[in-house]
């Protein structure tokens, strides 16, 4: 997934898989470490009351 699609499946709370788990991004994360930038998505489990943090590469649309 790239970040135009992370940031339009945040503000339509569409839907996505990680791992096999449905989930609902909640916040796109942008962090450098060690001179690279890493892109990762907040994701809400839909059944736990969870957060998972993903990179954004690994997350899928349903």
């Amino acid at each position: 997934m790239d970040r135009q699609t992370a940031v339009k499946c945040i503000a339509a709370k569409t839907i996505v898989s990680y791992n096999g788990v449905r989930y609902c991004p909640t916040a796109y994360i942008l962090r450098l470490c060690k001179d690279k930038w890493i892109h990762s998505l907040e994701l809400k489990d839909l059944t736990a009351n969870s957060v998972t943090i993903a990179e954004m590469e690994r997350v899928n649309l349903i």
